[in-house]
């Protein structure tokens, strides 16, 4: 039996290390995995132009990792909320639908029928500087950052809120009515509130940041579905010690040289 015991303990402690693989390897695949699970969108099978109403047959189903899904892209379910529905821009075969891309709103009529079921709107102080020189316009696609005061240590922080936030208006003016009012215009109009589309959940985040402290605007590419793997603060040591813009300037040296191999300039 003693000749055993280290056979038996050696057996034991194999399992262990084998079970503590297994959930170690199980805990990595669901990490990498989430998110991408698929949701469904609705996307055009064909081109179409701005005015032209949308019919069944140009519309059909794409399955989308929901990491991607953002609240303003139409689902399979509201295809009869669009059909009949003018969009107000080009859109390409195969790009999804948002609602911000239907002409379906009077602005007279207010702004609720282009709320999905689900989502709110709610408006946001804006100004030259916080909304980017006034270069945000309804359907942009922006991110927020909050500006406040840590209530531990007193020292300023700054912070991503939210990504990929849909703007419906700037001040009074909507995707639909925002081409009329600067037609012909050389110079851009300035607002003090932007609308933007969220959860309520959401509303409720942007709603005491701004009176907790201060929120700016950064506009992005309407294409550009990427999500920062981790929300983290900008303090006044961050700045200091420069360690983070030292490892930004590298992901932005790779982004400049991709922008110019895709331009052709590449030696």
């Amino acid at each position: 039996m003693k000749g055993k015991i280290p056979l038996i303990i050696g057996i034991v402690l194999g399992l262990i290390a084998a079970l503590v693989a297994y959930f170690s390897i199980k805990k990595e695949k669901e990490k990498y995995q989430k998110g991408w699970e698929l949701g469904q969108v609705l996307v055009v099978s064909k081109d179409v132009k701005a005015g032209e109403k949308l019919t069944n047959d140009m519309l059909t189903i794409r399955p989308m990792p929901k990491k991607f899904i953002t609240n303003g892209m139409i689902k399979p379910n509201d295809r009869g909320f669009i059909v009949g529905q003018p969009v107000i821009t080009d859109i390409q075969r195969g790009d999804p639908l948002f609602y911000y891309d239907i002409e379906k709103v009077n602005v007279t009529e207010g702004l609720s029928k282009i709320i999905q079921k689900g989502g709110r709107a709610v408006s946001i102080r804006a100004s030259e500087t916080s909304a980017v020189g006034y270069w945000i316009r309804p359907n942009d696609h922006i991110d927020i950052i909050g500006m406040f005061r840590d209530p531990n240590t007193r020292q300023q922080i700054a912070m991503t809120l939210l990504e990929n936030v849909i703007v419906i208006a700037t001040g009074e003016y909507t995707g639909e009515n925002f081409k009329t009012a600067t037609k012909g215009k050389t110079t851009k109009i300035s607002y003090s509130t932007i609308t933007l589309y969220v959860l309520p959940q959401e509303a409720e985040i942007l709603i005491l940041a701004q009176e907790m402290g201060s929120l700016y605007f950064t506009l992005r590419n309407e294409d550009d579905l990427s999500m920062l793997d981790e929300k983290g603060k900008v303090t006044l040591d961050t700045i200091f010690t420069g360690e983070r813009a030292m490892e930004m300037a590298v992901i932005r040296q790779k982004m400049i040289k991709q922008i110019t191999i895709i331009r052709g300039e590449n030696k």
